[in-house]
């Protein structure tokens, strides 16, 4: 998959190819299915999948002040993305001149000129140009003059309720993290850097990773959650808590993760922790013994979910 940073960056071979439009953020299976149909439509044509997003949420220029927590960061919807069979990886700038473009100039000046699209796949909700003034029906009526083929791709429903970002970053928040993976079509994850951290967790013989994560990455709901780590290439499940440890009366949320079955120095290095399950919620103890043997019985419940079967689908 190639990465195209900005529409300066675009040249003549990028063009004319099926193109998903959207700001994806967490590729959950919404998401998925628009990638699905543009990829389709670019077998059909004999054309190559663009996938276009931005470098930052829009509120980030429009209403800093409610940027919602993000459920994928760019590097990750470039990963994900390129799971998924995408041929060219767009990431539009979207700065205070880009937001102010009119639905007919985003048409004209990005879609047409920049891209000459073959066609596009986007959402049934897909809005924009200046004040989401455009729609995907507009955008419909747009590609009629300009000759590209527009596809509105309905959502995929759980229960009564389409499935969105939104939604699963609800669930993160109420610790509901085996639906949030249902919608994302992967567990959820957090990647951060390893940093020195209070140094509780080695006396109490449970040695815990630190990891700084990215500003703005939604946070599941603080607890105890059963997950697992790559190491070195070699997968180990890990417990890992969210939280401000009451027991020791820290002050800020920390993130931090007891890998099983390992010993080294992951100091520095970046580590990427998925949440597989939720064995509680944060507690604070009377004792540090008390903990250490709470944190015994996190240890064999996430062995225990690890060797339980799969449910039957």
């Amino acid at each position: 998959m190639e990465v195209i940073m900005g529409l300066e960056s675009v040249k003549p071979a990028h063009q004319d190819a099926v193109l998903c439009l959207g700001f994806f953020d967490g590729l959950h299976l919404g998401h998925r299915r628009i990638v699905q149909t543009a990829r389709e439509l670019g077998t059909d044509l004999g054309r190559k999948v663009m996938f276009a997003t931005f470098d930052r949420h829009p509120n980030a220029v429009l209403r800093p002040e409610k940027i919602p927590p993000l459920l994928t960061t760019l590097s990750e919807k470039e990963e994900i993305a390129e799971s998924l069979g995408i041929d060219f990886f767009l990431v539009l700038v979207f700065d205070p001149a880009f937001s102010r473009f009119s639905r007919e100039n985003f048409v004209q000046a990005v879609l047409f000129n920049a891209l000459n699209v073959r066609a596009v796949a986007a959402g049934y909700n897909y809005r924009f140009g200046a004040h989401k003034s455009g729609d995907i029906s507009f955008l419909a009526r747009m590609g009629e003059r300009y000759g590209f083929t527009v596809v509105s791709v309905p959502p995929v429903m759980d229960g009564d309720a389409p499935i969105s970002s939104t939604r699963i970053r609800d669930c993160l928040r109420k610790g509901q993290i085996e639906a949030a993976a249902r919608y994302l079509g992967q567990s959820y994850s957090l990647r951060g850097t390893v940093v020195e951290g209070a140094h509780r967790g080695k006396p109490l013989g449970f040695p815990t990773a630190n990891i700084a994560v990215a500003v703005g990455k939604a946070i599941p709901q603080s607890g105890v959650y059963a997950c697992r780590v790559d190491v070195g290439g070699t997968e180990k499940l890990s417990v890992t808590n969210i939280g401000t440890r009451p027991t020791f009366k820290d002050e800020g949320l920390v993130v931090e993760t007891h890998i099983l079955d390992f010993q080294g120095d992951l100091y520095g290095q970046p580590l990427t922790v998925f949440f597989e399950a939720r064995l509680r919620g944060e507690r604070k103890f009377a004792s540090p013994d008390a903990l250490k043997a709470q944190v015994q019985q996190d240890i064999k419940a996430a062995r225990t979910l690890r060797a339980s079967p799969a449910p039957k689908s």
